[in-house]
Order: structure tokens, then C-alpha cells, then sequence
């Protein structure tokens, strides 16, 4: 209900809802229900919202709800105090309905339909977000281990698997299988890409290339075609890009070409590859490649790539480009490839997201395929180890508005001995010693990301950016007054205006008191007077001297 002047108006029914013990209204205007044993709901657009089983506070009463300034939803009841907060990542688990955890492909069909591949079968996540079984069985009744998926012009859906060879799906559902007795080589099939020409498609082996056609499996023949396994596979305009564990096979008719990236880093394992424009992009062991106009061009480990192998490469369409790799989902822009592609950068900005984004798990599988996919609202969706994980682009913008950290001055030491120092005033520092000092961005929002830049007044003139390094020091500090400016943000937010600063004072040593180089100044005049009179002295003895003889 809510209250007006002629009393209550009922704003929404609750069905189920049958003791609320605590309200909260957030600052979008969503409206936060804790219970008495039913866990905690939210009405706002979405309608009536339930947190799942899994990470539902504990049974109890919830007693009070909190938002504090970063917007992070504070439970507290008879089970604890719990926290909420926002995340860039949501995911798709057993828990919500997939077969199995271990996803090793994602692909979105014509009808804007999600099929996930993983080591326990093959799902489908409706346009409404329903998650379907797909019915497929092996030899000896089980669900196959899924590791690629397709789909061909005509519409059929394809799964390649763990050694259970491939299976067929048409529009109505009915599944055909390819395995030895069709000509299928034994082994995994791990990526597979829609023929061009036809209704069948290009599948990757562990004995090399098969294309299935209506007419059944057929081996190319093409000289210098690859043999062994197949790691990546597409079916482009300019030709079939085969990746293997021993580098790149472009088939052009029945023409091979090779692409020798071991020659540029050292690159051998293929994982992907991504037409972009007129150039292609290949995910290896070795970072990025990208082929264009015949040259090959490296991002990797040397130009500031955080990882060495990365898997598939999906651009979305606010120009920014996620990689997807064993170690979190890294994003940055074409813009910024394209520049240390072409030399005209030396390095890449790359921010790497993981489990405090929201992933469940943030090892991305790769070298099946495809392992993560744009769809046509937009999302970016990656297959992990711990189930398929989702974020918006579009929402990257709300992140980086959010207020930036407040940071304050942690601690202070002289060569590594805690110094009691004052926030408000001056604090003196005997000279000749190593200055440290700690700060730290007051945050719940990833305080480990929280990014700072340092200004020393009486010494620097412009800020020197720290990164995540939550502390600076100075040695060799001449005498004088000084003041330690430190500011801090969320990464691709803005700089906190409220800066922490602390005032000291480096006392000089002994030598460089101005009483006693006042002292030494006199001592080295008198010095000097006295050997100017000694001096004078002995020329006059010496001149009596040479006058007397």
C-alpha cells in the first residue's frame, strides 16, 4: 500500500507474500521486501523478484535493510548481515536449469535462441528465458559431452562432441548422428563453422578437416591441409581459416596457404578467429594476431596484454572488444588494437574482469567452440567453467559513473618503523630517513581495482599515477615543507575531488642545520684568515732570510 491523504491505495498484490518485516525503497525507485521466513523480494520493472535458492540470505526473520552510497543493498535478520550489490556479470547455472556447470560452447540461432554445449549435454535458452534440454543421446544411452556447436543455412542446429562423434538437429527437433559408420574420424570434434556453399558445415577432427553435406562426410584433399587436430575453424568470404596446434591453414579452392605466426612471438596454438573489416583477428597462446593485407601483426604479453593465451575475441557494438581467456574476460576497444597493431601505440589498456564482477567462475573455456557470442540485443555471453556468464555493454556506462572511493591516509613509516602521525597539522620527519606511506580507497565495491595518483607538493608538479598500489615512498627527501596529495577511482570512472593530504615537515640533518653551516662557514673564514697570516708570515721569514746572507 501506499499512504496518501484519503488514506491507503493498494499499489500491487503479493500472492505468497505473507509476513513483510522490513521495506526499503532504493534509489531507482525499486521497493525491497524482507520477510519473516520467505527470504528477500524486489518489485520494480521487472515485476516481483525472488532471489534463488542458492543465494538467498538464511531462513529467518529479516529484521532491517540498508542502502548505503555506493548502492549496495545491507540485509540484516536472524540469520546475519548480509550485503547486495550490483554486478557487471550474471550467469546461467545448474541452478537455474542448465544440465552441466562445464560450458564449453555457446551459439544463438536464427531465432534468437541460445544453445549452450556443455560436458553434461546440450540446452537451449528460449527468447523468454526458458532453459530447455535438447534430447541427445550416445551409444550407450548418455547425454554427450558437447564441445562445438553450429548451424547451417537451412537452419539446422549441429553439435560436435567428446568423442561421440556429431549430431544433426533440424528445425522440428528430430536428431541425425555422424560417427564412424558414416565416415567420421573417432575422437572430439571440437569446432565447427557453417558451410558457405551449402547446407552442411566444416567440422574439425583429431584427424583433420570433414565437411558434411547432404551426400554424406567427405576429407578434402588439398595439399598441405592439416591432419592432425583442429583447434579453430571459420568459413569466410576469403577462405576456410583452419587453427591448429602447429599455426594456420587458409583453404582457398584447393589452394593451402600457410601463416607462419611461430616467426612473430613465437605463437603456435590457434583459438579463434574473428573477421573484423578487412582484417582478420586469431586468438593464440601468444596473445592477438591480426592479418591484414598480407602482413601479420602481434598484441600480446610485450605490448600489455595481462595473459598469454586467450581464446575467442568478440567485438560488440559500442567499440569495445571482449577476449575471453583462462584467467577472467578482458575488455578494451578495436581502436586500441588497431593502434599497437599498427605501431602507433606501444601499449594497450585491457580491464580484466573475474569473480568480483559477478562471475561465477572466471575461467573461460576455450579451444572448442564457439566459446562466447554476441547476441542480437547485444550481450556478450561466455562459456566458463562454472556456467554461462552474461554481461551488457551498454551497461558499462552505469559503472563508471558511480562516485568515486573517498581515500585517507593509512600509515606512515620511517625505514619500515610505524610513525605516530597526525592527520590534522604538521607532522616532523627527522631527515636522511625512508618515507612510506599507506593509503586506501574507503570502497565495498571492488576495493582491490580501486586505482590511485599521488601528488607530493614542494617536489612534483603533476600527479604520478600509482595504479592499484596502495602505497609510495620517498628517500633523499631534501629539508622542507611538504604535502602528500592522494586521490583514488573506480576503474573508467573519475578521480575522487575529495583528496586525502598530509602535511610534514623533513628536519635537516645536523650538516644541514643553517646554525651549524653558519658555524662551519665562520670556522672555514677563520681557517682561511689563518693560513692567509701563516702564509704571510713565512714569505717574510723567508725574504729576512735571503737579505741577511
Amino acid at each position: 500500500y501506499r499512504m496518501h491523504e484519503e488514506g491507503a491505495r493498494l499499489v500491487r498484490s503479493l500472492p505468497g507474500i505473507s509476513h513483510a518485516t522490513a521495506m526499503l525503497q532504493d534509489r531507482r525507485g525499486d521497493l525491497w521486501l524482507g520477510t519473516e521466513n520467505q527470504g528477500l523480494f524486489r518489485l520494480g520493472s521487472r515485476g516481483v523478484e525472488h532471489l534463488p535458492e542458492n543465494r538467498q540470505v538464511r531462513s529467518g526473520r529479516i529484521a532491517s535493510l540498508f542502502e548505503d552510497a555506493e548502492g549496495s543493498i545491507w540485509v540484516g535478520g536472524n540469520g546475519g548481515l548480509y550485503r547486495l550489490r550490483e554486478t557487471l556479470f550474471s550467469n546461467r547455472t545448474t541452478a537455474d536449469g542448465l544440465s552441466g556447470d562445464y560450458v564449453r560452447a555457446v551459439m544463438e540461432d536464427d531465432r534468437q535462441r541460445l544453445w549452450v554445449g556443455s560436458a553434461a549435454g546440450l540446452d537451449r535458452i528460449e527468447r523468454d528465458g526458458r532453459i530447455v534440454p535438447v534430447p541427445l543421446r550416445n551409444s550407450v544411452g548418455r547425454a554427450p559431452s558437447v564441445l562445438s556447436l553450429a548451424q547451417s543455412r537451412d537452419g539446422a542446429g549441429w553439435a560436435g562432441t567428446f568423442g561421440d562423434g556429431i549430431y544433426r538437429i533440424d528445425r522440428d527437433g528430430r536428431s541425425r548422428h555422424y560417427g564412424r559408420a558414416e565416415g567420421l574420424a573417432a575422437g572430439n570434434v571440437r569446432v565447427m563453422s557453417a558451410d558457405r556453399d551449402g547446407n552442411g558445415i566444416w567440422a574439425g577432427t583429431q584427424r583433420g578437416l570433414v565437411r558434411i553435406t547432404e551426400d554424406g562426410v567427405h576429407v578434402p584433399t588439398a595439399k598441405g591441409m592439416p591432419g592432425g587436430l583442429v583447434t579453430a575453424l571459420l568459413a569466410s568470404d576469403d577462405g576456410l581459416w583452419v587453427g591448429t596446434i602447429e599455426g594456420i591453414r587458409v583453404l582457398r579452392g584447393n589452394t593451402v596457404q600457410r601463416l607462419d605466426v611461430d616467426s612473430l612471438g613465437g605463437g603456435r596454438s590457434i583459438f579463434g578467429f574473428t573477421p573484423v573489416g578487412d582484417a582478420m583477428w586469431i586468438t593464440s597462446d601468444r596473445g592477438l594476431y591480426r592479418y591484414r593485407d598480407g602482413q601479420l601483426a602481434r598484441v600480446g604479453l610485450e605490448q600489455g596484454m595481462p595473459v598469454d593465451t586467450v581464446f575467442e575475441m568478440v567485438p560488440d557494438r559500442l567499440g569495445n572488444v571482449w577476449i575471453s581467456s583462462n584467467r577472467g574476460v578482458l575488455r578494451t576497444t578495436l581502436a586500441a588494437l588497431d593502434d599497437v597493431a599498427d605501431g602507433r601505440s606501444a601499449r594497450i589498456e585491457v580491464e580484466r574482469y573475474n569473480e568480483i564482477d559477478g562471475m561465477h567462475n572466471a575461467q573461460a573455456n576455450g579451444s572448442t567452440g564457439p566459446s562466447a557470442t554476441l547476441r542480437s540485443d547485444g550481450t556478450y555471453w561466455v562459456a566458463t567453467a562454472g556456467g554461462l556468464s552474461m554481461v551488457d555493454p551498454a551497461r558499462l556506462q552505469h559503472f563508471r559513473e558511480r562516485l568515486p572511493p573517498p581515500v585517507v591516509v593509512e600509515s606512515v613509516r620511517l625505514d619500515g618503523v610505524p610513525l605516530h602521525w597526525h592527520a590534522q597539522g604538521v607532522t616532523k620527519v627527522p631527515g636522511g630517513q625512508r618515507v612510506t606511506v599507506g593509503y586506501v580507497g574507503l570502497s565495498y565495491l571492488m576495493s582491490d581495482r580501486i586505482r590511485y595518483r599521488t601528488r607530493l607538493e614542494g617536489l612534483d608538479r603533476d600527479w604520478i599515477e600509482r595504479g592499484n598500489q596502495r602505497s609510495v615512498e620517498f628517500v633523499g627527501l631534501p629539508p622542507g615543507d611538504y604535502t602528500l596529495h592522494v586521490s583514488a577511482m573506480h576503474p573508467g570512472g573519475r578521480w575522487s575531488e575529495s583528496e586525502a593530504a598530509w602535511k610534514f615537515t623533513v628536519e635537516p640533518l645536523l650538516w644541514q642545520r643553517r646554525s651549524v653551516q653558519a658555524a662551519a662557514g665562520i670556522l672555514l673564514l677563520l681557517a682561511l684568515v689563518a693560513l692567509y697570516r701563516y702564509l704571510i708570515h713565512r714569505y717574510k721569514t723567508s725574504n729576512i732570510r735571503l737579505a741577511s746572507q
